[in-house]
């Protein structure tokens, strides 16, 4: 048989607990539409898309503005809440970067 190859993610990826929890909010947010139809419909949907809204403006601040196309029609189809939970990841790592380089 083949031999098993194992891959160390720590060196592309690691998470703060806050991240992890942010992380799973945001999949939680975007997959239960996907699972129950009946919030794809506009006023049901919408009481929980502002929901997450409030809840991205809190814990992305600025960035969180990307959740207000949930609103948009046909935006719920998009994974948006993982979508920027990405990008306010990939800057804050950016900027973890950038504050390590600068005192070095």
């Amino acid at each position: 048989m083949g031999e098993r190859k194992e891959f160390d993610l720590s060196r592309y990826i690691t998470l703060t607990e806050e991240e992890l929890i942010g992380l799973v909010v945001c999949v939680v947010l975007d997959v239960v539409e996907y699972i129950l139809i009946i919030l794809l419909l506009p006023l049901i949907g919408d009481i929980i898309d502002l929901g997450g809204i409030i809840f991205s403006l809190y814990y992305f601040k600025w960035i969180g503005l990307l959740t207000l196309l949930e609103l948009v029609p046909g935006g719920d189809l998009l994974p948006l809440y993982i979508i920027t939970w990405i990008v306010w990841y990939s800057l804050r790592k950016l900027e973890e970067t950038r504050r390590r380089e600068h005192f070095r």
